[in-house]
C-alpha cells in the first residue's frame, strides 16, 4: 500500500495524560483507511511531531492487520503526503 495523501479530522489534545487523538484518513490510489489514531506527546510538541505520532499510530495499526503483519505487502508513505496537513496551521 502506497499512502499519497492524509487528512486528519477531530484534533484533540488531553493535557492531563498528554495525549492527543484524532481520526485520520490514509488515502491511496486504490482508495483508503480511516482510523482512530492517538500518540503521547508533550504539551509542547509542534505540529510535524503531532501528525508524525499520529501517522506512526495509524501505520502500526495497519501492520497488524493480516496482509501486513505477514510480510506480503509493504505500507510506503508518499513524502508530502502530509504536506496538507502540515500547511495548515
Amino acid at each position: 500500500m502506497h499512502i499519497i495523501d492524509i487528512k486528519v479530522l477531530g484534533l484533540t489534545h488531553l493535557p492531563d495524560p498528554g495525549l492527543y487523538q484524532a481520526t485520520m484518513m490514509l488515502l491511496t490510489e486504490g482508495g483508503g483507511f480511516r482510523l482512530a489514531v492517538s500518540a503521547g506527546l508533550h504539551r509542547h510538541a509542534e505540529r510535524h511531531q503531532i501528525l508524525q505520532g499520529l501517522l506512526d499510530s495509524a501505520i502500526q495499526q495497519l501492520r497488524a492487520l493480516p496482509q501486513y503483519r505477514r510480510g506480503r505487502r509493504d505500507i510506503t508513505v508518499s513524502a508530502n503526503a502530509l504536506a496538507s496537513e502540515l500547511a495548515a496551521i
